[in-house]
């Protein structure tokens, strides 16, 4: 045993100086990265998609150069405006499948052959660009088939 009468306080001053020095960055760090006012979760409920018009008075240049570009087109839902195919019972033959493009309470919808073979209704959520803005391509999400509902 050690004959210096100090080395119990030397060991807890050692102890509490590596505390302080862990814990006042520990505390830094998950401060820092600490909403304000009210849980994550009440943030997020505050966020929300304010609309490309919200962009163009600060973004002016910017806007009217999308605006006039296929790409503001990209991923819109479908909609009268953006929907420019024959959706009027309008029926396609390629490969020897016939796909029927039709409306119903509203909504796009394509009877065709799904990716297992058998046929089935697709909505027709969203729309993108062709090349030019006669042209669209669009997003398909299965409804049913023969066999009954199915998903990707």
């Amino acid at each position: 045993m050690s004959n210096d009468p100090l080395k119990r306080w030397k060991l807890a001053d050692a102890l509490a100086t590596l505390i302080i020095v862990l814990v006042i960055p520990y505390c830094w760090v998950r401060e820092s990265g600490r909403v304000p006012s009210g849980s994550a979760g009440d943030l997020s409920a505050k966020i929300a998609f304010v609309g490309s018009e919200s962009c163009k008075d600060c973004h002016r240049a910017e806007y009217d150069k999308w605006a006039d570009a296929h790409h503001r087109w990209a991923m819109a839902p479908a909609t009268e405006k953006t929907v420019l195919g024959d959706f009027n019972n309008a029926v396609f033959e390629h490969f020897g499948v016939q796909s029927r493009f039709y409306r119903k309470e509203g909504r796009y919808f394509v009877h065709t052959q799904g990716p297992d073979g058998k046929m089935g209704e697709y909505e027709i959520t969203h729309t993108f660009p062709g090349a030019c803005r006669w042209t669209t391509t669009s997003i398909a999400t299965p409804i049913s088939s023969t066999t009954g509902s199915r998903s990707f």
